[in-house]
């Protein structure tokens, strides 16, 4: 008999993300969407802007500051439990601290009672319970080491 619906299966989803065991087929797309059971989420990641040290422009050096936006994006009918998005940062990456907003609004870095936090590099979102369908935008901002 194989696992139940709900296991994790760490490092062993699309580039090494985790999977989860549904009580349907699952299918998932290379450009990181996921569809489980009736509910589709799309993941889009984007460089904003790149400021040179100095403000001299745009190229990303040493001292850059990189300014990311993600939009999870879920479609469908229904509801997650426990939804939690995590991104890690890159070696090469520092984050700013104070910069992590969700949908507009400035959240604090520490794990506390907003839905956000950034811990040794991972930006986080813990929405908890949530209907879909629904759209959120993180944005915060990095330093090139």
């Amino acid at each position: 008999m194989g696992a139940v619906a709900g296991t994790t299966l760490p490092g062993k989803g699309d580039k090494g993300s985790d999977a989860v065991l549904g009580p349907s087929v699952g299918q998932a797309a290379s450009q990181a969407g996921y569809v489980v059971s009736n509910l589709s989420l799309t993941v889009t990641k984007t460089v904003l802007s790149v400021m040179a040290p100095g403000n001299k422009g745009t190229l990303l050096m040493p001292g850059s500051v990189v300014t990311y936006r993600i939009v999870l994006a879920m479609v469908g009918a229904g509801s997650v439990d426990n939804f939690v998005f995590t991104d890690p940062l890159p070696a090469e990456l520092t984050y700013v601290s104070g910069s992590l907003r969700v949908d507009s609004n400035p959240q604090t870095d520490a794990e506390d009672s907003d839905a956000s936090s950034v811990v040794s590099g991972v930006v986080k979102l813990s929405l908890g319970t949530v209907l879909a369908p629904f759209t959120h935008t993180v944005e915060f901002k990095a330093v090139v080491n």
